[in-house]
């Protein structure tokens, strides 16, 4: 069961996996291009063009993108997907299901494919909202998961 004082525990741990993971992959690190915050893409972005051809997909392919972010000393699993006809961006923290000591984060975007622009506009977002703030926790500890919806 998550609690933030088992949440905040993790929290080296979870940095440190991150850190690795940047270290195993040091040429895929990206930095967010307002906060400076670095994160590895799992998935493809629909505007990389190199990567696109390179596997022979299309940009309408990448509905989905997860990707390992590092932020204020910790780090967490977001994942953005393309929904489309939404009225609103739903955005969903919760907890992840194993040793109680990690959240996920969920985009849902109005979009039609993701780019690198809507995962990072995902990333401020959250981040404008609380996470990874005690408060946040707090609440999710309590709810098991918490949904914010974005007017569009």
């Amino acid at each position: 069961m998550l609690s933030s004082k088992n949440y905040l525990l993790g929290k080296k741990k979870r940095n440190l996996n991150f850190v690795k993971r940047c270290q195993y992959n040091h040429d895929e690190i990206l930095e967010h291009k307002l906060y400076g915050w670095k994160y590895l893409p799992i998935h493809i972005f629909a505007d990389d063009s190199k990567q696109i051809q390179e596997y022979g997909l299309s940009k309408e392919m990448c509905q989905s993108v997860d990707i390992w972010w590092g932020v204020d000393g910790d780090a967490t699993l977001l994942e953005c997907r393309a929904v489309n006809n939404i009225e609103k961006n739903r955005y969903t923290i919760f907890e992840a299901n194993n040793d109680g000591n990690w959240v996920y984060l969920l985009g849902e975007i109005n979009i039609s494919y993701v780019t690198r622009q809507d995962v990072e506009n995902a990333m401020s977002y959250f981040y404008k909202l609380g996470y990874p703030s005690k408060n946040i926790l707090d609440q999710v500890s309590k709810e098991k998961k918490l949904v914010f919806y974005e007017i569009i």
